[in-house]
């Protein structure tokens, strides 16, 4: 199987993972400033840091549907999650999170912040996430970085 064929198989683990989670799924690789970054989420956290799962299934549709509001309000504190998914059948090559180096954090940082202009998200609280798929095994690394750890340059 080919790395191409491989990532999509992962992205897709990956994604079912989340949404059984409670994550909404925003986006999928989106593209900005040359960066793809694999998913965009969105997730609810109590005063802790708990993850609130949102309704987001049929029930819930029907719920809209017939409801007089338009929308099923949302509780908690919101947060988009910018997630890289890597996939590996082996750790032949190191660890699939080792492969999440300084400038691949800086290209996902400058992707976010583009991503928080384009859709006027300034107030929203973001999130780094790294998600691993390794012979069918998901490791979910929440807060895998922040600005501090990305390298801008290949030189650096």
């Amino acid at each position: 199987m080919n790395t191409k064929a491989r990532g999509d198989i992962g992205e897709e683990i990956a994604v079912k993972y989340l949404e059984d989670k409670g994550y909404k799924i925003l986006h999928r690789n989106l593209k900005l400033t040359k960066c793809e970054i694999d998913i965009v989420a969105e997730a609810y956290f109590d005063n802790f840091g708990n993850l609130i799962r949102q309704n987001s299934g049929f029930a819930d549709k029907i719920k809209r549907l017939f409801s007089q509001k338009s929308a099923v309000k949302k509780q908690g504190k919101r947060t988009l999650v910018f997630i890289e998914v890597k996939t590996r059948e082996s750790e032949e090559h190191g660890a699939p999170e080792e492969a999440v180096d300084a400038y691949k954090k800086g290209r996902y940082i400058t992707a976010a912040k583009s991503y928080i202009e384009k859709y006027s998200e300034q107030n929203t609280a973001i999130r780094f996430d790294v998600i691993t798929v390794e012979d069918g095994r998901v490791n979910h690394i929440e807060n895998a970085f922040v600005e501090n750890d990305a390298r801008y340059s290949k030189r650096s």
